[in-house]
């Protein structure tokens, strides 16, 4: 894209690699805005991750491991404060429920920059889930928000948010996946591992609320063992799940073990998720994509806060105990499961149109104006009724 002085800036702050694959749907498509990009977080190989998505690399890339997130959260904020002050961006864009959402959120909030949030309003209902405190933080500190489905939007409004500030716009993930569905064809990954389509399941897990528990990492360890003796199970190891292995002694190397695969290329997670018999995840966005492609999905959760993949999709929640998700796995293979339309709204590619355009809307703009204008004159009389020292 040609740059252009008179452009309006962008700056959006991504947490993890699923908010890479939304921000490359922006990028492809934006005309009217100058985009640029930073990536804070765990997670490494975020610039061959932007390589195979054929987007510019990230302005910064900051390593924090974010494993401890009490300790993680001050220095994630200062990190998030100097990307913003070297930038300048007229908008600061955070995505879903990280620590680095929230903690941009803030960021911008100090820098007294308008906050945009995409993906808002996913809730899991628990007040415990520290994501759940995450989100809903920072939705309640922006000036536009954008919604991937109806149950988000309603959330937001059960929420007494302001609804002018809201847009129904999709899911950028799911651009993503239907411009790269295609070129799946390409990828050696089942040969590699030596499996073959429609005959192994496919697990992920890094969610702190599993991976910081013991039991539930046992128990969902312990199920995919068992699953492995059915079928074979092949697993995506996120790092935030290698870094408990050794603690919580999940044998990744046992011969009764799933297929421990190290982070793949997007086209590769493509390519195995769309040939899975089903997917066993406590990925949010994995969710999604197992529902945009009719493949069922069995979240290692009580709940999620995905409720379109719940109630209009091929997804269900099968909590995480052992017993549970063997069962309901045995269920799947079965053919005992609901099978669903797999073009749920708003899956149609145009995601990514709908969010700019919400962006450019005049009236968003005049939304964001006055929201800093208010913000800062709000700020400037707390200073002016603060006593004034006096030198001696």
């Amino acid at each position: 894209m040609e740059k252009n002085d008179g452009m309006r800036k962008m700056l959006i702050i991504n947490g993890t690699r699923s908010h890479i694959v939304r921000t490359a749907a922006l990028i492809r498509n934006a005309q009217d805005i100058e985009i640029k990009h930073t990536y804070i977080g765990t997670d490494d190989g975020i610039e061959k991750l932007c390589r195979e998505l054929e987007i510019e690399q990230p302005f910064e890339s900051t390593h924090i491991d974010q494993t401890q997130p009490d300790l993680a959260f001050p220095e994630t904020i200062k990190a998030c404060e100097n990307i913003i002050q070297k930038t300048q961006p007229d908008n600061v864009c955070v995505i879903g429920e990280s620590l680095t959402t929230y903690a941009a959120s803030m960021a911008a909030h100090l820098t007294k920059k308008p906050i945009i949030k995409l993906s808002a309003g996913n809730r899991y209902h628990t007040s415990w889930i520290r994501e759940e405190a995450y989100a809903i933080l920072s939705d309640h500190m922006a000036t536009l928000l954008c919604a991937d489905d109806e149950y988000a939007m309603d959330n937001l409004e059960k929420e007494g948010i302001d609804t002018s500030k809201c847009e129904l716009t999709g899911g950028l993930h799911i651009d993503t996946l239907l411009q790269y569905e295609n070129l799946t064809k390409h990828s050696k990954i089942l040969k590699k591992i030596e499996v073959k389509s429609r005959a192994y399941a496919l697990l992920s897990f890094h969610r702190p609320a599993n991976t910081l528990h013991f039991n539930r990492a046992r128990e969902i360890f312990g199920s995919a063992c068992e699953i492995h003796d059915i079928l074979p199970v092949v697993s995506t190891v996120h790092p935030h799940t290698q870094n408990i292995s050794a603690a919580f002694d999940l044998k990744w190397k046992s011969k009764y073990a799933p297929i421990a695969l190290k982070r793949l290329p997007y086209i590769d997670h493509l390519h195995l998720l769309q040939n899975a018999a089903l997917v066993l995840t406590d990925s949010a966005s994995v969710q999604d994509e197992a529902s945009a492609l009719g493949i069922p999905c069995l979240t290692l959760a009580n709940e999620t806060n995905r409720m379109q993949s719940i109630m209009e999709g091929t997804n269900i929640c099968v909590g995480t105990f052992r017993e549970d998700i063997v069962q309901q796995t045995k269920k799947a293979l079965r053919g005992q499961w609901k099978r669903r339309a797999i073009n749920l709204p708003l899956h149609d590619g145009k995601a990514a149109l709908r969010t700019l355009k919400a962006f450019s809307a005049p009236h968003k703009r005049a939304a964001f104006e006055n929201t800093v204008l208010k913000s800062v004159t709000k700020i400037e009389n707390n200073e002016a009724r603060k006593p004034h020292e006096h030198s001696v």
